[in-house]
């Protein structure tokens, strides 16, 4: 895939309350799903933050619990899912799931492509494909 386009790059931080465990399987089984229904989205994944915890750090402050980052097929696109039906449902999904997050336009550099084309996390199944 090209590097070219339009990007966005999501720090997503959990719910206070929510486990790891819970907030882990909330962004697979129903908000994730949610997202990648935005129009005008070409390419989407997600990334969990192995080394989340379930108790907030003492000594600094909570570093996301995943990354999203998404392409769009164009800047107007981009600019126009805050006005789909897909993302008011993603946003009332939120409370109780996400406390908050951090969006960047981002451009992307590959550095080492992946090998094999992957296919799409499919919810109930353990783990992602490879």
């Amino acid at each position: 895939m090209p590097d070219e386009g339009v990007y966005l790059l999501f720090g997503i931080y959990r719910w206070a309350g929510t486990t790891v465990a819970e907030f882990q399987n909330h962004l697979k089984q129903i908000h994730g799903p949610i997202a990648r229904r935005f129009p005008g989205l070409l390419w989407y994944e997600s990334f969990l933050n192995t080394q989340a915890t379930d108790g907030w750090p003492s000594t600094s402050a909570p570093a996301p619990d995943a990354f999203a980052v998404m392409k769009f097929e164009s800047e107007k696109a981009k600019n126009e899912i805050v006005n789909s039906a897909a993302w008011q449902e993603a946003q009332a999904d939120s409370p109780g799931f996400i406390a908050h997050y951090d969006v960047f336009a981002v451009d992307r550099i590959t550095w080492v492509p992946d090998e094999e084309s992957r296919e799409p996390f499919a919810p109930g199944r353990e783990g992602t494909p490879r």
